[in-house]
């Protein structure tokens, strides 16, 4: 039934993101469950759904948005898999139909889907050198911060297990207390990540925001320096003052020391030319001062 189900939903669905790729590839697509209507995915309710005319209302997404009066041993299920790195989405049903993206009644959880991000075999290698380099990295997510930092911590970031749930914060003194101690951030709004931004530029921070979704572009409009990727959506690229074509976070490093290679150069030449005109300027009072009458 799961199947049926997943795969009426995936003929429905037209969410673009990793996730929703991983999902198309492993569910089929079928249309024998007539459709009420459907509910896009929102970066502020974390879910999604499709409404069937008779087979009631199916959720999918995270369990603290799905159930927010609480689960107890869903909660705690979804948390033993989100240390191992693994980022759980519950599907969820009700026999009721949910009205204006509105929790429906009787939502009970049907299945978990576990999924995992796969690090590149650079990734280490490439959060190392920007370490050596002084940046101070920061891991920015609409997942689980608990999942996000087990992820982090296998890729190799530095401070990974210095985590937090972004729904904690709540005032700007909060988010500016964040951005200094935490290195990874989880449950995060668009919004959030403007904030974030904003906070770190306050600190006397210069800040590079990468991101490839339509939720990044408020972050990445604020940033120094905004970086898409070419697999990214049209609005991120549009936005983004930097595209990288192959996807490749890798040739960041690249970017980092031809950057520094034309600042070193134009501090050099500006030393040359501010000799020059040191020299044209006493050059001029000396003729000047020495002019024959």
């Amino acid at each position: 039934e799961i199947e049926r189900v997943m795969a009426n939903m995936m003929s429905v669905l037209k969410d673009k993101n990793a996730t929703a790729d991983a999902l198309h590839k492993r569910f089929s697509r079928r249309t024998d469950m007539p459709v009420d209507h459907c509910i896009p995915f929102s970066s502020d309710r974390k879910y999604s759904g499709v409404a069937f005319k008779t087979e009631g209302t199916y959720l999918m997404g995270a369990a603290q948005f799905l159930f927010p009066d609480g689960n107890e041993n869903l909660i705690k299920q979804c948390a033993a898999y989100g240390k191992e790195g693994l980022r759980v989405l519950v599907l969820a049903h009700s026999p009721n139909l949910n009205r204006e993206n509105e929790l429906p009644e009787g939502l009970k959880p049907v299945a978990l889907f576990m999924l995992t991000d796969i690090i590149r075999d650079n990734a280490p290698e490439t959060l190392a050198f920007f370490k050596d380099q002084g940046v101070d990295l920061k891991v920015i997510s609409g997942d689980d911060p608990v999942t996000v930092s087990a992820i982090a911590k296998k890729a190799g970031l530095e401070n990974a297990d210095k985590y937090i749930d972004a729904t904690t914060i709540t005032t700007p003194e909060d988010m500016e207390r964040a951005v200094e101690e935490c290195s990874v951030f989880g449950r995060v709004t668009p919004q959030q990540k403007k904030e974030m931004v904003l906070a770190l530029q306050k600190q006397k921070h210069t800040v590079a925001m990468t991101g490839d979704g339509v939720n990044d572009v408020l972050a990445l409009k604020e940033a120094d320096c905004s970086i898409s990727v070419g697999q990214g959506s049209d609005a991120a690229r549009q936005t983004a003052q930097l595209v990288l074509l192959d996807s490749d976070f890798a040739v960041l490093k690249d970017v980092l020391l031809e950057g520094r290679r034309v600042v070193h150069n134009v501090t050099r030449s500006a030393g040359v030319f501010f000799i020059k005109t040191l020299y044209s300027v006493l050059l001029c009072a000396i003729c000047l001062l020495t002019r024959s009458r």
